[in-house]
């Protein structure tokens, strides 16, 4: 009320919480008023988002659809991946951006994280749109859930402490998060088997000094997502969880 009263317009960044809810069953992105999705986070899609907004602003354009060359290098890099995760001889490569043997830096973010005014008419491609409307959402939140209280529990029996060993009703997690030392190393070890992670958040936006942020920068270096999608069976997950005690 006391933002309304003023007029202040309330946007709602909802990249990482796709089709989660609170605990009253309001689905996140309707609580402002606007809302950004990021879809090919839950997704294997070449790209996708979404901007929702219940007020009267002007609706934006969005005429220009990414050309066929960048469609196609986008799915081929995620074909390229789905293949090398098949087949677990061939080490994939990991993409973090980060400066070897200093765990203590930060990094800046790469230059694709900051705002750049062409994507602003940009939407997202033919192929993208009909995998996201064919897609049972419905589904992909029963499975994330489910894959995320799996994870838990044979992450608790192999010792691993999980940073939110609760699922709260109603959230759809977008991975499940560990504290591990060497996180980088764990990483590549991971990738080197077929299991995909990242650097989670390791990098910092250039205008911050982390130095006066210790909690932040602790969790930017040992922070480990481990996938919970919705196409991974219970054996996919007891395999994670036995190669991560190899590598830890």
């Amino acid at each position: 009320e006391w933002r309304k009263e003023r007029g202040i317009l309330m946007f709602e960044d909802c990249a990482l919480s796709l089709l989660s809810k609170d605990n009253m069953d309001q689905a996140v992105g309707t609580f402002g008023d606007a809302a950004a999705f990021s879809f090919h986070k839950y997704l294997p899609v070449p790209e996708a988002g979404a901007l929702t907004w219940k007020t009267d602003w002007q609706k934006p354009s969005f005429n220009s659809c990414p050309n066929a060359l960048q469609t196609a290098r986008q799915s081929a890099s995620l074909i390229k991946n789905w293949v090398k995760r098949l087949n677990p001889l061939k080490p994939m490569k990991n993409s973090s951006n980060r400066t070897e043997g200093r765990v203590d830096v930060i990094e800046e973010l790469p230059k694709h994280y900051y705002f750049d005014t062409w994507r602003i008419e940009k939407t997202c491609s033919n192929l993208a749109k009909n995998m996201v409307q064919n897609t049972d959402w419905d589904l992909v939140a029963f499975k994330r859930r489910e894959n995320y209280l799996l994870l838990v529990q044979l992450l608790k029996s192999s010792g691993f402490l999980p940073l939110y060993p609760d699922l709260p009703s109603g959230v759809v997690p977008l991975n499940c998060p560990i504290l591990v030392p060497n996180r980088d190393r764990v990483v590549d070890r991971l990738a080197e088997e077929g299991i995909v992670s990242t650097c989670w958040w390791s990098t910092g936006h250039k205008n911050v000094n982390w130095e006066n942020f210790p909690n932040a920068r602790m969790l930017k270096q040992n922070l480990l997502p481990l996938p919970v999608h919705h196409l991974l069976g219970a054996n996919d997950l007891e395999r994670i969880v036995k190669k991560l005690e190899v590598v830890t």
